[in-house]
């Protein structure tokens, strides 16, 4: 015998507690009103609405017994839940900088491919690892998609000084996305890991690159993603509460705008280290054509044996048809009591 209890167990017990006490508190109340002589009459009635309540928990557990499981072969499709997306993103004030479409920042252009390439994979997993002068996992891997755009849409720059643009490390990410492919790689065997390198490049930072050295076949495609113009673009240093913006000055001029410049040869580099093709990204272009075709053997179908229950044997009616049988006298004895009660008074008028 088993129990398939409508709510879960606490939910179930808890219901049954509260109504036992309710039940209990009644049958004093009735005790203490109705005289001797009616008592056994009105204790007849409590416990045979009692009965009834037991009886609608009872069905409520949903008594059964299993029937002998069986192994059966099914094909499961593995397109989609078997790619691990792994985004490696450019954070720093870099990418604060104007130059994307229309006077947007570079993020923005960051931003919206991120949401695109998630389209791509709707049933894949995705992480996030940014970077500026170091790396953090902003997202650890996981298929939580949802929770996922309502961070794309919101997710912006680091804030920080202007001589954060000296120290960006454009492969600072080496070290964490090494762990989170080796953990993918262990948790998810037979998957396919795919690395998208969003950024504009090192720019004017003084600061020694990180080389990517990541294990051979840890990455299965990918693309290094590069956003500015080459005329640069002026970066917000602070925005006032009624919108006039402010801008970084040139520290080499001591007048005028800083301007942002991408660095193509550092993205281009970061491409060859992961052995991932590079593209640079203007407003409008579509991420369709840097999306890597995949080994078709990860994502077709696959035979496996899956351990099937058995058809279960119900009991749950058996409880409620005693319940309705119940119900029913106790209707009767209602309307007979009533009619019983009007004729009384009937007469005493």
């Amino acid at each position: 015998m088993t129990f398939e209890p409508v709510v879960t167990w606490w939910v179930f017990l808890l219901l049954a507690g509260l109504t036992l006490v309710l039940r209990m508190y009644t049958l004093y109340r009735v005790l203490v009103v109705v005289g001797k002589g009616s008592q056994r009459k009105v204790v007849l009635r409590w416990s045979l609405l009692t009965l009834v309540i037991v009886c609608l928990f009872a069905a409520a557990a949903r008594p059964g017994i299993e029937g002998d499981k069986h192994v059966s072969s099914q094909t499961v499709a593995t397109t989609g839940s078997n790619v691990n997306v792994f985004f490696v993103v450019d954070r720093s004030l870099n990418s604060r900088a104007e130059d994307y479409g229309n006077n947007q920042t570079r993020m923005a252009g960051i931003r919206a491919d991120m949401q695109s390439i998630v389209d791509q994979y709707p049933s894949g997993r995705f992480s996030i690892t940014s970077f500026a002068t170091k790396a953090r996992v902003d997202w650890p891997l996981s298929d939580d998609v949802w929770s996922l755009r309502a961070l794309l849409k919101g997710y912006s720059a680091y804030e920080s000084g202007f001589d954060s643009v000296y120290q960006v490390d454009a492969g600072a990410a080496d070290e964490q996305l090494k762990r989170q492919l080796e953990l993918a790689h262990k948790q998810y065997p037979g998957t396919s890991n795919v690395v998208f390198y969003l950024g504009d490049g090192a720019g004017i930072s003084k600061r020694a690159a990180t080389k990517f050295d990541l294990p051979e076949g840890l990455i299965a495609g990918g693309a290094v993603l590069g956003y500015g113009t080459p005329g640069g673009g002026r970066v917000a240093a602070k925005i006032a509460a009624n919108g006039d913006v402010s801008y970084f000055p040139d520290p080499n001029t001591g007048g005028g705008q800083f301007l942002s410049m991408p660095d193509e040869a550092s993205l281009r580099t970061v491409a060859s280290q992961l052995k991932l093709p590079y593209y640079h990204r203007a407003a409008g272009d579509s991420t369709a054509t840097i999306i890597p075709a995949l080994d078709g053997s990860k994502s077709a179908e696959a035979q496996q044996d899956v351990s099937m229950p058995g058809e279960r044997t119900e009991f749950y009616w058996i409880f409620t048809a005693i319940a309705m049988l119940l119900m029913g006298y106790e209707l009767f004895a209602m309307a007979r009591e009533y009619r019983v009660s009007r004729m009384t008074k009937l007469r005493s008028e």
